[in-house]
């Protein structure tokens, strides 16, 4: 469906925006963090700018129960769950 789940983790990002490389050299790297899970509406937003987890929060849900049978069965290292046997 039109529906995309970004579920909480750290990651690494390049500067602050409006920085910019100099001489080929990238700025830095900075690592961030995504406390909540976010959810967007890819139809209407492909540059996933807007979340829109508030305002449709049975999307949310149902796409987060597939998340949690997904670690259930596959384990996650993030959260140190192990896997299913």
């Amino acid at each position: 469906g039109p529906w995309k789940l970004v579920l909480p983790h750290r990651y690494r990002t390049m500067g602050p925006e409006g920085s910019k490389a100099t001489g080929g050299i990238p700025d830095k790297y900075k690592m961030t963090e995504l406390s909540t899970p976010a959810l967007f509406k890819l139809t209407d937003d492909i540059g996933e700018t807007r979340d829109v987890s508030a305002e449709h929060p049975d999307v949310l849900a149902r796409l987060h129960g597939y998340a949690e049978k997904a670690r259930a069965d596959l384990g996650d290292s993030l959260n140190g769950r192990k896997k299913a046997k």
